[in-house]
């Protein structure tokens, strides 16, 4: 919303009427948050096993937080206080990634064994490429904000001069530099699982690489 752009060359009503539009998120948000986690009650134990869901209850976990997030971002002092510091790139790379991109890893876990007729090679391959993604993004963004705030704090801190700013941010962007090595290698991994199932590596599977055993498994096989 616009409430990113206090400040900015817009209407002060402009900008007013999109700040108080997105505290009113907090309604559909929670809202939503409900419906994910009452569409999962009684299932949560699926999350042990089934590699699709895991990444997608991650993927709506993190929308819930991303977006009230952005909501407390639009009151007005929080906003003057860390707009312009790496706080507001840690929300950036979280909703992006830790909502859209995990969401749409989960997606293609369960769409292209189906458009290939093979199922994924290895549920190691998936849960390696799961840790090192959700543990990843989740330090980028601890990293990201914690050094925005303090970062935000000190431009706002007369006596501390701009050089001495990005002392202070140094520590915390080489934290963010090492958590994205790992989403990067996680990358690599899935990019090369990926190429597996084209390839239809390894023997073929009539049900799904769990990652254990479920208690109650739905078998969904293939269709070839």
């Amino acid at each position: 919303g616009l409430h990113h752009l206090i400040g900015g060359p817009f209407p002060s009503w402009l900008v007013s009427a999109s700040i108080v539009a997105s505290i009113m998120m907090f309604i559909p948000v929670i809202t939503v948050a409900i419906n994910h986690h009452m569409t999962m009650r009684g299932h949560f134990g699926a999350l042990t096993w089934s590699p699709t869901l895991r990444f997608t209850v991650f993927g709506a976990m993190i929308y819930t937080v991303v977006s009230l997030q952005g909501s407390t971002m639009a009151i007005p002092q929080l906003n003057a206080m860390f707009h312009f510091t790496d706080y507001t790139i840690g929300h950036a790379h979280l909703g992006v990634y830790g909502f859209f991109s995990m969401m749409m890893f989960g997606a293609m876990y369960y769409i292209a064994p189906r458009l290939v007729g093979w199922e994924w090679p290895s549920a190691n391959l998936i849960r390696w490429h799961f840790w090192l993604t959700a543990i990843g993004i989740l330090v980028m963004f601890v990293s990201l904000s914690t050094g925005g705030i303090l970062q935000g704090l000190a431009l706002h801190d007369p006596t501390v001069n701009f050089m001495k700013t990005l002392e202070i941010v140094w520590p915390w962007r080489m934290v963010r530099s090492i958590s994205g090595t790992a989403m990067l290698l996680g990358h690599v991994i899935f990019a090369v699982h990926f190429v597996m199932l084209l390839l239809k590596v390894g023997e073929r599977r009539e049900t799904a690489p769990y990652f254990s055993n479920p208690s109650s498994p739905k078998q969904d096989p293939v269709a070839v």
